[in-house]
């Protein structure tokens, strides 16, 4: 995965930046409307917000417009705002949040979402982080921020095992999350092979879905004063997530792992041709990552399920998949490959004859 901050302060300056100069609204449906087919006004404030990308495609999912309809809707001026404003006064009973940041609305979601912000969280989590440094040694391999998550990749070099004499394996953490509604906010196993730096995420230590209570709004509309409203919210899931990360940093899982990996690096593959084929189409995969994959198995020379597994990781380091949101789904595959159930495996190994 690659980084998009130079650095970890760097990153936190960042993080913190978007904390200070976020605003929230929760009005009801009928208190919103879209206005030059691409910016949001809410009743009761002044100005109106730019829809990004990912809000925009919000908004028409929330209105159940089909994404193919809602971009030709932008080939005539003012159909956008017709479409829109029709169904968000007829959704007079759904109250929504919308989420901004230096004028630009970047999510639009349900007024129970629960607001997990990043900057708190990790500003909880770094008293954790810094004694597991000083008996473990600690790298921050990865810090990056996407329009819709945050990730934060770290290693503890002191807790590392071998698959096999020289294949090191170090144990690690990936702290992710969505501020927008994108994804849950999670704490999970992670490791690195230092071979070849591949990363591999495993099971989730924790994970929070952003729902809440409700929130109630009123006929003026409602700005969220976010540190008077969400405080103990975030003090609750930071202790938990400190718990949570001593658990990942710690924990057996490691251990687990290390053996799953050893088991999967004696199972050879006896047909890989037509293994990799089915294992494309299983992990979703694009197809040409085909030839990717069993390019990265031969020069290895490691025709196994392990050999499999690091192929599938290794496109993180490739154009397609370098951007964080992208690397992360082939580390999440890498893993699925290593966890197939026993049946499974034998259907993706099998001949097809």
């Amino acid at each position: 995965m690659e980084s998009t901050s130079a650095s970890i302060d760097t990153f936190v300056k960042e993080v913190e930046t978007v904390f200070n100069n976020s605003q929230d609204f929760v009005a009801p449906s009928y208190h919103i409307n879209l206005v030059d087919d691409d910016y949001l006004i809410i009743k009761g404030n002044e100005g109106k917000f730019k829809l990004n990308d990912y809000a925009n495609g919000q908004l028409a999912s929330h209105l159940g417009i089909p994404k193919n309809y809602w971009d030709k809707c932008r080939e005539v001026p003012g159909l956008r705002n017709l479409n829109a404003n029709v169904w968000l006064i007829n959704n007079a009973d759904q109250g929504r949040m919308v989420r901004t940041l230096n004028g630009t609305a970047r999510a639009f979601v349900s007024d129970r979402f629960m607001r997990i912000d990043n900057f708190p969280v990790l500003d909880a989590i770094f008293p954790v982080l810094k004694d597991a440094s000083e008996k473990y040694g600690m790298e921050i391999v990865t810090q990056a921020l996407s329009e819709t998550r945050m990730y934060l990749q770290i290693v503890f070099p002191k807790r590392s095992a071998e698959v096999k004499v020289g294949d090191v394996i170090q144990s690690g953490v990936t702290i992710s999350n969505s501020e927008v509604g994108s994804g849950a906010y999670s704490i999970q196993e992670w490791t690195r092979r230092l071979r070849c730096m591949n990363g591999m995420t495993g099971d989730s230590i924790t994970r929070k879905y952003h729902l809440g209570e409700k929130i109630e709004s009123n006929e003026e509309g409602a700005y969220i004063f976010k540190n008077d409203t969400i405080e103990s919210e975030l003090h609750t899931i930071a202790l938990k997530s400190r718990d949570a990360l001593e658990e990942a940093i710690k924990g057996a899982w490691f251990d687990r792992e290390i053996e799953k990996m050893k088991a999967a690096a004696v199972d050879v593959i006896a047909r890989p041709i037509e293994t990799i084929e089915k294992a494309v189409k299983v992990l979703a995969l694009p197809e040409f990552t085909k030839d990717v994959l069993l390019n990265n198995m031969i020069q290895e020379g490691n025709v196994t399920r392990w050999g499999l597994a690091n192929a599938v990781t290794a496109l993180a380091h490739t154009d397609e998949f370098r951007k964080p949101d992208k690397a992360i789904m082939v580390e999440n595959a890498g893993q699925q490959v290593l966890s197939f159930s026993k049946k499974d495996w034998s259907v993706l190994t099998s001949s097809k004859e």
